[in-house]
């Protein structure tokens, strides 16, 4: 089995008695065209705008320079989200918060109108490119409605600024099957 594979290299595969079977995409967002302007985002638009009403807020911040009492805080909101459970990420895992090697990582965090760290997501640079991948995605189970979309729009605004042209929020298993069931690659 070969994961990944490009659709140009299908040809060759196919030739050496291999078979295509479509599982998922990736869920890239390219920065310079990302907007909350049109219908078809409407709804995250109204997400963000009641999160900042609340008086959410959103910092960007290397992990490298957020102090141990803030590192402390989100790690409280990570562990209350896990609620026991064994440290899971997404495609792109990494194991724990903070590491050594960790520091180049970008951390999102929602603050709510009191400074209290409510949610984070932490994204991984991707080496050779103006890239970044989403690692965690975490929040207070008492949070409003919208909260993780608000923190995907800040960061996705925060990024751009940043000169990051490309950001995957990972991979979306069985994507195009689920919205267009008839038009699904094999």
């Amino acid at each position: 089995a070969i994961l990944g594979v490009s659709e140009t290299r299908l040809g060759l595969y196919r030739r050496h008695g291999l078979h295509a079977l479509y599982h998922g995409d990736e869920a890239v967002i390219e920065t310079a065209g990302f907007s909350l302007e049109g219908r078809p985002i409407r709804k995250v638009r109204q997400s963000v705008s009641r999160l900042e009403k609340s008086g959410y807020t959103v910092e960007v911040r290397l992990l490298s320079e957020l102090d141990e009492a803030r590192l402390r805080q989100l790690e409280r909101v990570s562990a209350e989200w896990r609620a026991g459970s064994a440290e899971r990420g997404f495609s792109m895992a990494l194991d724990e918060l903070r590491r050594d090697d960790h520091g180049d990582t970008t951390i999102a965090f929602a603050l709510d109108e009191t400074g209290r760290p409510r949610g984070f997501l932490q994204f991984v640079p991707s080496f050779g490119r103006s890239a970044a991948s989403l690692a965690f995605m975490r929040r207070d189970r008492e949070t409003p409605n919208g909260l993780t979309e608000f923190l995907v729009v800040r960061s996705i605004e925060a990024l751009r600024e940043r000169g990051v042209e490309e950001i995957s929020l990972n991979f979306a298993a069985f994507g195009r099957l689920i919205k267009e069931p008839r038009n699904a690659p094999e």
